[in-house]
């Protein structure tokens, strides 16, 4: 939440969810998945706060792979 809200906008900036699925190959070896998702809030659809244009950015959101192996 936003403590200010712009001028036709409001202040829920947005709700973010991320999850994670690991896979233990061995002792200190693991394949990850990861992913996050942004649904964002009321405060994006005032213009000023998008750069002065009459749409909203999308969504964001992100995946990936991760190899993971700790070697000492």
């Amino acid at each position: 939440f936003s403590p200010v809200a712009p001028n036709g906008g409001g202040n829920v900036l947005g709700v973010e969810g991320n999850a994670k699925v690991v896979y233990d190959l061995g002792a200190f070896m693991s394949i990850e998945g990861h992913a996050a998702y942004l649904s964002q809030g009321d405060f994006f659809d005032a213009p000023s706060v998008n750069g002065d244009s009459a749409t909203r950015p999308t969504n964001p959101w992100i995946a990936f792979l991760c190899f993971r192996w700790l070697i000492f």
